[in-house]
């Protein structure tokens, strides 16, 4: 193809090739490269060498208003602006959009500038209009969600992505089934293994020791059914990739079954899938702040007698670490805890005894943190912290100045200018 499209060149033939990398190390020449040339001398080839910085053409070599443009652009867009190209561009009788693009080129990648103290590039608003739609939108009539206020914790402008610009996330290619809707299919199997179990049993753990094959027959039939079901009625996109998650998470529920009898074997479940502050009849505040409504689905709750409860939060990874929940980086339990005290799925739980996060893919297991202090004090200091974050976003503050490191995977990595040294360096200087 190559030898191809150079034999139809009638007139003249542009060949270019990269003679170095960005750092300006020199790069072996394709082998393609090297023929065409040595068919060539130097009557018949005029070579130019352009630096990697001055890949537009200067203002003296502008050949049509395109360039003009580009050349205006970039001019208006350095540190110290010449406004030479673009004084020409206005001069062309059909270069008004051309002039306009320009300008707002050159003013869009000031405000993404990434020193930059303010702007909706940083996730810090200094527009006072904003501000006001912001604390507006999420003001006293907004119900935060742990999972939303646990985005805001790990990233403020991650939330300001999802939530207030609304980015869609990008279609990633998986060897995998979605995880949404396995996560999905596996919270309904564990509902319905739990709200049998109760319907059997309603003042007793859901399986005693020695009820471990009753109950993996149990659960092995309700896998078959949901996966059925969500394939049936929801669609997937591979069938064949979704039967191989069913048979995977029939053998992973199989070993659910021992730390079911391991972890709650002495508790008595409650409740599943509980929903909390989505009706106007029932709201719920966090502490101390009556204006931040909160709302959400809580997995489970269970029993432990004399007014207690514990919290069961499913996941299909690893649950987060004692630290990072009692610093309320992940808030979902403590705003859960203050849920059930303020409305009880059933009369007489006022307080937490304990919070369990079960893994339900893969290593199978339960992180619990009922011994580790005062679950209720814990719960009560996160909703100062929580209530932090409520006032960021009503103020605008969405800046990842503060975020040091980046998790693995970020849907929206391609418009954020993160920049982990360069924030280091930025926080030195204003120490300084």
């Amino acid at each position: 193809m190559l030898y191809g499209a150079i034999g139809a060149a009638t007139e003249h033939l542009w060949l270019s090739f990269a003679a170095t990398d960005a750092s300006g190390k020199a790069l072996q020449r394709s082998h393609y490269v090297a023929e065409i040339l040595a068919c060539l001398d130097e009557t018949t080839l005029d070579r130019h060498s352009v630096p990697l910085s001055s890949v537009m053409p200067e203002l003296d070599d502008v050949a049509d208003a395109h360039e003009l443009l580009d050349r205006a652009f970039s001019d208006l867009s350095e540190f110290d602006p010449t406004p030479i190209g673009y004084n020409l561009l206005t001069r062309l009788p059909t270069a008004r959009d051309r002039v306009c693009a320009a300008a707002h080129g050159a003013r869009v990648l000031g405000w993404r500038e990434p020193r930059a103290a303010a702007g909706i590039f940083v996730g810090l608003m200094d527009d006072a209009g904003i501000v006001d739609e912001l604390a507006s939108g999420f003001g006293a009539l907004h119900r935060f969600s742990g999972t939303q206020l646990g985005s805001y914790a790990g990233c403020p402008f991650a939330f300001y992505c999802q939530n207030v610009l609304r980015l869609d996330e990008p279609d990633e290619p998986s060897p995998q089934a979605e995880p949404r809707d396995d996560g999905n299919v596996r919270h309904r199997i564990l509902r319905r293994f739990i709200d049998e179990r109760k319907s059997a049993r309603p003042d007793g753990p859901a399986v005693m020791d020695g009820e471990q094959q009753e109950a993996e027959r149990q659960i092995a039939d309700i896998v078959d059914r949901e996966y059925s079901f969500y394939a049936d009625r929801r669609g997937v996109p591979d069938p064949a990739l979704w039967d191989v998650e069913r048979r995977r998470a029939r053998a992973e529920f199989r070993k659910w079954i021992e730390v079911e009898v391991s972890a709650f074997g002495c508790e008595v479940p409650v409740e599943c899938e509980y929903v909390f502050g989505r009706t106007a009849d029932s709201p719920v505040t966090l502490l101390g702040r009556g204006d931040i409504l909160i709302e959400g689905t809580i997995d489970r709750i269970n029993a432990v007698g004399e007014g207690r409860f514990s919290l069961v939060d499913y996941k299909r990874g690893a649950g987060p670490s004692w630290a990072t929940v009692e610093s309320a980086v992940d808030p979902q339990l403590p705003i859960y805890t203050r849920a059930v005290t303020v409305v009880p799925p059933t009369p007489g739980l006022v307080t937490c005894a304990g919070w369990h996060y079960a893994r339900v893919r893969g290593s199978v297991g339960v992180k619990s943190y009922g011994k580790r202090g005062n679950i209720m004090e814990t719960a009560d200091a996160a909703s100062d912290i929580i209530a932090g974050y409520v006032d960021g976003i009503r103020a605008g503050s969405f800046g990842y100045l503060s975020t040091v490191t980046c998790i693995d995977y970020c849907p929206y990595s391609d418009v954020c200018r993160h920049d982990e040294w360069g924030n280091r360096g930025r926080s030195e200087d204003a120490d300084e």
